[in-house]
């Protein structure tokens, strides 16, 4: 017992005289600074701008690689699809758009899917004249709402009686940025038209605050895939199976993992190709499909893994630095 407190008392001592010369060491360094003001300025800005801007790198890349999509429900199941083909040389490259045809294929063969939609990033003109301007479209499939479990902020999002062949309804929605600069946030706007691309559109809906689908570019307006493509792409576009019309998202069905889900959506395209006849240069090494996260830093279908919230965050402080 009694060596027990005489190490107490070594510790206590030495405690204390760490204590001491830590009180002393910045009496030193605060009697320094103040006489050199300057220094002590450009020390402080250092410092704050070293700490902020780690703190914004972080927020930016929590926002573009960690957190999926606002507004997207359960947005873990959510998927993005590509295709794997096998080049001439032998590797293996992606394609992150599919054809028409394709995206038929996954929508009505993939059992591992609830909903799978498409959709094009475009630009088009708003207006005529000198008050044209142009606007950020994104040109997506009747289910691509459902899809994505959003609800609008006014009025109603399009379906897929909307997007029908050949030319679909000339209906849109307006992202909630675009309707309070174009309307002044007016509720009035729902039922008016705008001109897109020399065509008259129907305002049905306005997206919530920050939706931007199922990317993180912002968009303006969203039109269904048949009106939108029914200007902009070649004729038969529906039927033509080696044109890539857009990129396309899918919704898991709770059950299925995403190995089996990609597994499951390679087979529906197989055969979607063998009954159209369509012919393939690439029958040694078949395409595939492969799935990816909304948010790159996520694994498709789950969370982000530790390791690569690590290595995210450490890449950050490093860049700053």
């Amino acid at each position: 017992m009694r060596e027990r407190r005489s190490d107490r008392g070594v510790w206590t001592e030495r405690a204390g005289v760490w204590i001491e010369g830590a009180a002393r060491d910045l009496g030193y360094a605060a009697r320094g600074l103040r006489r050199e003001p300057l220094f002590t300025a450009g020390v402080i800005v250092t410092l704050a701008l070293g700490l902020g801007a780690n703190a914004a790198m972080a927020g930016l890349l929590d926002r573009l690689l960690l957190r999926p999509p606002p507004h997207v429900r359960d947005a873990g199941r959510v998927a993005r699809v590509a295709v794997e083909h096998t080049g001439r040389d032998g590797r293996p490259y992606a394609m992150g758009t599919m054809s028409y045809p394709e995206f038929e294929d996954l929508r009505t063969l993939a059992r591992a899917f609830e909903e799978v939609a498409a959709a094009r990033a475009d630009e088009v003109t708003l207006g005529s004249g000198a008050d044209a301007a142009q606007v950020r479209a994104e040109l997506v499939s009747g289910g691509y709402f459902r899809l994505l479990g959003t609800r609008p902020a006014l009025g109603r999002f399009f379906g897929e009686d909307e997007d029908r062949a050949p030319a679909g309804t000339p209906v849109v929605v307006l992202s909630h940025d675009f309707w309070r600069r174009q309307f002044g946030a007016d509720r009035a706007a729902l039922g008016s038209t705008v001109r897109l691309d020399g065509g008259e559109f129907t305002v049905v809906g306005i997206a919530p605050r920050g939706f931007t689908g199922a990317g993180i570019e912002p968009v303006d307006v969203w039109v269904p895939l048949a009106a939108g493509a029914a200007a902009s792409f070649p004729g038969g576009w529906r039927e033509m199976r080696y044109f890539n019309a857009a990129a396309v998202v899918a919704r898991l069905r709770p059950d299925v993992a995403p190995s089996a889900a990609a597994e499951d959506a390679t087979r529906a395209l197989r055969a979607g190709a063998a009954a159209a006849g369509a012919s393939d240069d690439e029958d040694a090494h078949p395409p595939r499909v492969v799935l990816g996260a909304l948010a790159p830093g996520r694994v498709a279908g789950g969370a982000a893994t530790s390791e690569t919230r690590v290595a995210l965050w450490s890449g950050a402080v490093a860049l700053v630095v």
